[in-house]
C-alpha cells in the first residue's frame, strides 16, 4: 500500500512540476540533453547532463540554472553552470540525497537572448 502511494505522490509531483513550463528559445528549439550515469551511486558517481548532437556528446552553449527537486516537490538542490551539469547528489548543506528518483528542472540562457525551460527526470541508487 506504501509503494502505491509513493507512485501516486511521485506522479502527482511530476505533473504539478511540469504543467507551464515550456518557455522556448528563439530558435523555438530545445536542446537535446544526455544525462549519464543515470542512475547513478552518490558514492561512485557524479551525474553529468550535456547536450547530445549528431557529433556526438558536448557541451551545451548557454548558462543553465539548475533546480534538483525530490519526490515531494522540495527543492533540494541549486547552481548555475555553462557547458555542462554536473550533480554529486548532495542537497545544498552537504547532505548525502536518499536513493529515489529527482527532476532536474533547466533554465537555459542562450547567447542570443532565448531562453527555454527543460526538465529531466534522474534517479539516484
Amino acid at each position: 500500500m506504501k509503494y502505491k502511494i509513493y507512485l501516486l505522490m511521485c506522479l502527482a509531483v511530476f505533473t504539478l512540476l511540469l504543467s507551464g513550463n515550456n518557455l522556448q528559445a528563439k530558435n523555438g528549439e530545445n536542446l537535446r540533453l544526455i544525462a549519464f550515469p543515470n542512475p547513478f551511486s552518490t558514492d561512485k558517481n557524479v551525474l553529468t547532463i550535456m547536450e547530445k548532437t549528431d557529433h556526438g556528446v558536448q557541451p551545451f552553449n548557454a548558462i543553465a540554472s539548475v533546480n534538483i527537486y525530490n519526490y515531494v516537490g522540495k527543492r533540494v538542490f541549486s547552481k548555475q553552470y555553462h557547458g555542462k551539469i554536473t550533480w554529486s547528489g548532495f542537497d545544498a548543506q552537504g547532505n548525502r540525497m536518499a536513493p529515489g528518483v529527482y527532476y532536474v528542472k533547466i533554465l537555459f540562457h542562450h547567447h542570443d537572448g532565448g531562453i527555454n525551460t527543460q526538465w529531466y527526470t534522474v534517479a539516484i541508487k
